[in-house]
């Protein structure tokens, strides 16, 4: 029998100065190689949002797993202020096709914010209701830019397209 499956969602602060808007900043960038290179090896799936100085990101697999990058996670001085949002075990992933997306600032949390009247990004104030339907605009959001060097995650018994053929229709 493997492992039961948990989904935990955290909010820190990044300790470097971060893109406004329209490009992911250089720091992020290494965060997702690094994290695209290693998730998969610890059946790890997830997603990274970075908006407004803010980090929120959630982290999928099985629960020894997902407790020790988190810890990892925890060490990484390009931020601080980490506060676990929330963590339960799951039945599905969310994110099964992704070792670890990236979602855009300006295109998946505009629409929450306003409809929570919030003027900015502050995951530490989500509440469980938002963190869920924050989640589901994660999954629904396409980048195709931020999927660069997204390999399938390892658990994805799903055949996706890759992110160049759906970027360039090839004949």
């Amino acid at each position: 029998m493997s492992e039961p499956i948990i989904r935990l969602t955290y909010a820190s602060k990044a300790t470097f100065k971060t893109a406004q808007q329209g490009g992911i900043e250089s720091e992020v960038a290494r965060i997702l190689l690094q994290s695209r290179r290693n998730n998969p090896k610890h059946a790890i799936g997830g997603v990274l949002h970075v908006a407004d100085g803010h980090f929120f990101q959630c982290l999928e697999g099985p629960r020894a797993e997902v407790n020790a990058t988190y810890n990892r996670i925890a060490a990484d001085p390009r931020h601080q202020g980490l506060q676990i949002l929330s963590m339960e075990p799951v039945t599905e992933r969310m994110f099964s096709n992704w070792s670890m997306k990236y979602s855009a600032a300006e295109k998946t949390s505009e629409a929450l914010l306003k409809r929570y009247d919030m003027s900015r990004f502050n995951a530490y104030q989500f509440s469980p209701g938002m963190i869920k339907e924050f989640l589901q605009a994660c999954v629904t959001s396409r980048d195709p830019l931020a999927e660069i060097g997204q390999p399938q995650a390892a658990q994805s018994g799903h055949n996706a397209t890759p992110w160049w053929k759906r970027i360039w229709r090839w004949g």
